[in-house]
C-alpha cells in the first residue's frame, strides 16, 4: 500500500504541525469523519454540517485539542474548502488529514498518519462506520449515522473527551 496525502499544500502543514507540536507539547488529536458525525448519513442539504457548532463547542472547551480530517470528504475537495468549512474561531486547530490508503480501513489510515507524523501523544476518532475500525478500538467514540453529534450524543462525546483529555 502506498501512502499518499493529497497533493494540495502537504509539506506546509507537515511543518506547521511539526512547529505546533513544539509550542504545544501535549497536544491532542481528534481524527474526524464529517458524514454520520457532522450531519446525518444520508446527506441532506437541510442538515448539512448541523452538528459542527457541537464540536466547535467541544474544541474550544479543550484548546489543546487538534482536528485531523479522516473523512471520505479529503479525496473530493481540496484542504482550503475543508478548512474553510469550520469558524474561524476554530480553523487553525484543523491541522491535517489522513492519508488516503485505496483499500484499507479509515483505522490504517489513523495509523499511518499516526506512523508518518512521529505522533505518540494522545489521540482520538470520531466516527460513525464500526465496521473501518477492529471491534474494541479504544480510542473510538461512535456517533449514530443517522443522527449524528446531535445533543444527546454530543454529552457522551464530550465526556469521552474528559476521559482522553482530563478536564479543563
Amino acid at each position: 500500500m502506498s501512502l499518499e496525502y493529497a497533493p494540495i499544500e502537504e509539506a506546509s502543514r507537515h511543518r506547521a504541525l511539526q512547529q505546533l507540536r513544539t509550542q504545544v507539547p501535549d497536544l491532542a488529536i481528534l481524527f474526524l469523519d464529517f458524514d454520520g458525525v457532522l450531519h446525518p448519513r444520508p446527506k441532506n442539504r437541510e442538515w448539512i454540517f448541523c452538528h459542527l457548532p457541537q464540536l466547535e463547542k467541544i474544541l474550544a472547551e479543550h484548546p489543546r485539542l487538534y482536528v485531523v480530517i479522516a473523512s471520505s470528504w479529503r479525496e473530493e475537495y481540496p484542504w482550503d474548502t475543508l478548512v474553510g468549512l469550520f469558524s474561524g474561531a476554530v480553523r487553525s486547530r484543523v491541522v491535517d488529514m489522513t492519508p488516503w490508503i485505496p483499500g484499507a480501513r479509515r483505522q490504517e489510515e489513523v495509523e499511518a498518519w499516526l506512523a508518518v507524523n512521529g505522533f505518540h501523544g494522545t489521540w482520538m476518532v470520531l466516527d460513525d462506520d464500526q465496521s473501518e475500525f477492529e471491534p474494541g478500538f479504544p480510542q473510538l467514540f461512535l456517533c449514530q449515522t443517522s443522527i449524528g453529534l446531535d445533543e444527546a450524543i454530543y454529552q457522551r462525546f464530550a465526556a469521552f473527551v474528559r476521559s482522553q483529555l482530563g478536564t479543563t
